[in-house]
């Protein structure tokens, strides 16, 4: 799989965890306490459980995001602006050494 096709399901891995939302977590919770298999606190856990892990999924997914745009940038034909700053700043102090020189 090419660089664009793993940053694209990255992001698109991105937006389908950011959809579970505090309201589909409430309502999770609902369905479960609601139901005669489950009591308030075996519910809060099972919520908290389900939170803990879309949160290491962010956490992983935001890590793999930044690894495959570090690999996209590293092939780019663009020069980044961190590499341009120290390309003038080189060029400055050469033009200041001819100026010495003549």
């Amino acid at each position: 799989m090419d660089s664009k096709k793993k940053v694209k399901k990255a992001f698109m891995l991105g937006i389908g965890a950011a959809s579970l939302t505090a309201q589909a977590i409430k309502e999770t919770f609902e369905d479960l306490t609601n139901g005669e298999d489950f009591d308030e606190q075996e519910a809060r856990e099972m919520v908290q459980s389900l939170v803990d892990s879309t949160n290491k999924q962010k956490v992983l997914l935001q890590k793999e995001i930044q690894v495959q745009l570090k690999k996209l940038q590293a092939n780019s034909p663009f020069v980044s602006k961190k590499d341009y700053l120290k390309l003038v700043s080189r060029l400055e102090k050469l033009e200041k050494q001819n100026k010495k020189k003549k």
